[in-house]
């Protein structure tokens, strides 16, 4: 059961899309703990750790990770919660425990991570 796709439409998209989920798996994140928080306050709590735990040396604007939640006919009231705490934990895998929970999954296009009702097979 899948929780990501990348995207293949070739070329640079392609790359950028591997780009960011090497650089998702490269961030990490010294201590993360969530109680109770919905979904868009964890992913902006990921979107700020994204930020904060990136590279030093990149330009302020290269640091971090666009996430755009993509919930259109979702009713995020009857979302879980997300609960959880972890040390010395990947961005990509703090992602995949918050989505996990949410019973939902990303997919990256470009330089975008869009989190989505998973698909239905």
């Amino acid at each position: 059961d899948k929780m990501f796709t990348v995207q293949r439409p070739g070329g640079e998209t392609e790359e950028r899309s591997l780009a960011v989920e090497a650089k998702m798996e490269a961030i990490k994140i010294p201590s993360i703990d969530m109680r109770e928080a919905r979904l868009g306050d964890a992913i902006n709590t990921l979107q700020k750790a994204s930020i904060d735990y990136d590279d030093r040396k990149l330009p302020e604007k290269e640091k971090g990770v666009n996430f755009i939640l993509n919930l259109q006919g979702l009713d995020t009231k009857k979302l879980a919660l997300i609960t959880f705490s972890a040390k010395n934990m990947s961005l990509r895998d703090a992602l995949k425990a918050v989505i996990n929970i949410a019973n939902l999954e990303y997919r990256i296009e470009g330089a975008i991570v869009f989190i989505e009702q998973k698909k239905q097979d």
